[in-house]
């Protein structure tokens, strides 16, 4: 709803667009509650403020990268169970401060394993020794 605040330029407009929305949302079996709440809340802020860019929030959280799978899922609850160990130690503390932001990245799939994304080096043009011992050329 507040990209519609930012898109439309007259409240008229943006009261059809917000209609058709919600109506929208409702037919994927949103509740009709929240997008009427959504609705509200964003006809009470002006375009020109929705359009003043927000500053972008900087995490400063450890980042955890792990490879997705459905079993790591289990890692993530261990290491949030037991981030109390690694806040006793003082060194681990500076690092974990507060707890890392676990962060999947995707496995390989056949695709990846059997395509070669990288093209193969171009040769150099011109002309070299052969470097055969029984050739008499380029010598």
């Amino acid at each position: 709803m507040p990209r519609l605040r930012r898109l439309c330029q007259d409240d008229i407009d943006f009261r059809e667009q917000c209609l058709r929305m919600r109506d929208f949302f409702v037919s994927c079996g949103y509740p009709l509650e929240v997008l009427d709440d959504a609705c509200n809340r964003v006809s009470k802020i002006s375009r020109t403020d929705a359009l003043i860019p927000r500053p972008e929030q900087s995490s400063q959280r450890t980042k955890l990268f792990m490879t997705y799978h459905p079993h790591n899922l289990v890692a993530r609850k261990i290491v949030l169970n037991n981030l109390s160990i690694l806040q006793a130690d003082p060194d681990a503390r500076e690092v974990f401060d507060e707890p890392p932001l676990v962060v999947y990245r995707r496995a390989k799939n056949i695709r990846d394993m059997l395509v070669r994304s990288r093209i193969s080096a171009s040769h150099d043009s011109g002309t070299r020794p052969c470097r055969r011992p029984r050739c008499k050329t380029n010598g």
